[in-house]
């Protein structure tokens, strides 16, 4: 009779297949431009998962040698010591360094980690691919979270189908096929939760139980290089091909997923698998990938939180160094950490190991409960008094997405009202959440001008009529709510109507995302639709974009206004950095008499410099979105324009 856990054979080109996983996320991590599509090497490490775990699940099963408990032992064997190094390091580092509403937030990631929910952590969070991202130590824990969410079901689900003696690999595509199905529903209600959720993501762990299944019963094939090509070119379509703002997983994970299943299915024969999967270099790759999986995101984001200052080409050298590091720390938790513990009896070690991964999480949530703890050295008289100022208007939570992007408001009342909600003149103002940061210049504007403004707004999602870029995880919600606000203003005669945008994130930038052509005609059919219904509209240049963090400003040495500003951006570097789509919006109202481009520039921008702050308080939430104290600032020009449209 077998052992519990007795080693399958093992396959050298598999943990190559891990090295191409986690170097596509890595360099997705550190040059996204240059791998846009990285980030679907997550999609395939859980196929490798599915397939090597089910395929230990089946043995045992059939030598009646499992145990639950042994099962799970061995995970916290191979998962729990480089989780343990990274969730301290954050910990000890945030102590030290972070302030107490960043530490905060870091609490709760160790706790979401440590108890694997991070994903539900970030379901309730902005997504993956927010610009925010890189200030989230621990977001790719995300993938770590289903992957044991999905192990306290399957060995059970497993179990059940061999006792009950149904054809395995029958009931496994039957799930599989479930779960996409899932997948593709979940991507339509809710972007953020098909992404994060393990009900739509388990189909990519069951494709590789499938392929075990398969194996299992006809054997491992001994080499089909059709199979190992069609898997490498599907892999190669998606890494390069894929991009953050495509409804993702959908559809779109089918390249990474089959793929990968193709790759494993054509064995270690075939010429791909033996000669370049297989070579030395890739599978050391491969050994150290989990601990380079955790040390290279972790690495990054805390360097970018900790030392925003220093500028694009001290950035890349930086880059550099901590992706070496990374490669080493990997190695060294590899070599001196993960192998000797995974010799180890399961046992005391266990338990230890169970109990260190339990407190850290304890230790997470007490920091977040504490709320980052203030009465740490980071958090002086005048840090504290800066801080203050950097607040976003208590209307967002009311008029700011959460809602819609669960559809449960688009059927019925997609927006919110401010200004005075009484006022039979009334204003539409609508965008991403630029619009949500110029809440309370909109709301002190209606109330000043008797005017109602109706407002909704929607994170990455342009304000137009016909047309509907959005990244994750506003979804399907963003092509819903323009057509909905539009028929609104046209069927109940809007005085006027202000379109919001961080324009230079969708078009005109090397960030852009939305082809020029398609932008021109979109915005120009938007412009049209209400000029013949005779509605003025305002489009709302962007306001400056810092080029560091916030916190980045107030982290090291006395804390002026002077030293805050020496690093804001120009009134030049600003102008640069929009002059392409600010030059398509004035293009796009010429001819059009009802539209009109208002520039915040003067409003924001003084001798040269678009502040950080004035008289002690900062005019930014962060490093592109207006505070209420920005808002406040911007108030005196759009109060200006508003009037000249409505008197």
């Amino acid at each position: 009779m077998k052992a519990a856990g007795a080693a399958i054979d093992y396959r050298p080109d598999i943990d190559g297949l891990r090295a191409l996983a986690v170097l596509a996320v890595v360099v997705y991590h550190y040059a996204p431009v240059r791998l846009p599509g990285g980030f679907v090497g997550v999609d395939i490490f859980f196929v490798i998962s599915g397939y090597l775990i089910t395929k230990v699940l089946i043995s045992d099963f059939e030598a009646h040698a499992f145990s639950l408990l042994v099962f799970y032992k061995r995970r916290i064997h191979r998962i729990f010591p480089a989780l343990i190094l990274i969730l301290a390091l954050c910990l000890l580092v945030g102590w030290f360094l972070l302030f107490p509403t960043e530490y905060a937030r870091l609490g709760k990631s160790v706790a979401g980690g440590a108890w694997f929910v991070e994903n539900f952590v970030l379901w309730q969070e902005a997504g993956y691919f927010d610009t925010d991202a890189v200030l989230k130590p621990l977001l790719h824990l995300w993938s770590l979270a289903v992957e044991e969410q999905f192990y306290i079901f399957w060995p059970l689900i497993l179990w059940f189908s061999i006792r009950r003696r149904w054809p395995l690999t029958r009931v496994v595509a039957l799930t599989t096929l479930l779960s996409f199905l899932v997948n593709l529903l979940s991507l339509r209600l809710d972007a953020t939760a098909a992404f994060y959720l393990l009900g739509s993501r388990a189909w990519e762990l069951m494709a590789g139980a499938w392929l075990a299944a398969r194996h299992h019963a006809a054997g491992t094939p001994g080499g089909s290089n059709v199979q190992a090509c069609a898997g490498l070119l599907l892999i190669g379509v998606g890494v390069c091909c894929i991009r953050p703002w495509f409804g993702f997983p959908g559809y779109w994970a089918l390249l990474p997923v089959l793929g990968s299943a193709l790759l494993i299915s054509a064995g270690p024969g075939a010429w791909i698998n033996r000669h370049l999967l297989a070579r030395k270099p890739m599978v050391w790759v491969g050994l150290i990938s989990y601990p380079l999986y955790l040390w290279h995101w972790t690495l990054w984001s805390l360097i970018t939180v900790v030392f925003d200052e220093f500028g694009n080409p001290l950035k890349r050298i930086v880059k550099v160094a901590a992706l070496a590091a990374a490669f080493l720390l990997s190695w060294g938790t590899y070599v001196w950490l993960e192998k000797p513990i995974r010799r180890q009896p399961l046992g005391r070690t266990t338990w230890g190991l169970l109990f260190t991964v339990l407190l850290l999480g304890a230790a997470g949530l007490s920091v977040y409960l504490a709320q980052g703890l203030p009465g740490r050295g980071t958090n002086t008289a005048t840090v504290k008094q800066y801080l203050a100022s950097v607040t976003v208007s208590p209307l967002s939570g009311q008029c700011f997405g959460a809602a819609l992007l669960r559809g449960e408001r688009l059927a019925g009342r997609p927006f919110c009202e401010v200004g005075d909600v009484a006022a039979p003149r009334w204003v539409l103002a609508y965008g991403d959440s630029h619009a949500r940061s110029l809440l309370p210049a909109l709301d002190a504007y209606g109330k000043a001008a008797h005017v109602r403004v109706v407002f909704a707004a929607l994170p990455g999602c342009l304000s137009l009529v016909d047309f509907a870029y959005t990244s994750q995880p506003a979804g399907d919600a963003c092509a819903r709510l323009g057509p909905v606000l539009a028929d609104k203003a046209w069927t109940q005669k809007a005085s006027a109507v202000v379109l919001i945008d961080s324009w230079i994130n969708y078009v005109g930038s090397v960030a852009a995302v939305v082809p020029e052509a398609r932008f021109r005609q979109a915005l120009g059919a938007t412009l049209d639709a209400y000029q013949a219904r005779g509605i003025p509209v305002v489009l709302l240049e962007d306001n400056p974009h810092q080029r560091m963090g916030l916190l980045g400003t107030l982290r090291f040495g006395t804390v002026t206004d002077r030293k805050i500003n020496a690093s804001a951006v120009s009134l030049a570097e600003h102008r640069a950095s929009q002059a392409g789509a600010n030059q398509l919006l004035e293009a796009l109202v010429a001819g059009r008499p009802l539209a009109s481009v208002l520039s915040l520039d003067d409003a924001l921008c003084r001798g040269g410099v678009c502040p950080w702050v004035r008289a002690g308080r900062f005019l930014y939430f962060d490093s592109s979105h207006l505070s209420v104290e920005g808002a406040r600032q911007v108030y005196p020009t759009l109060a200006r324009r508003l009037d000249e449209i409505l008197r």
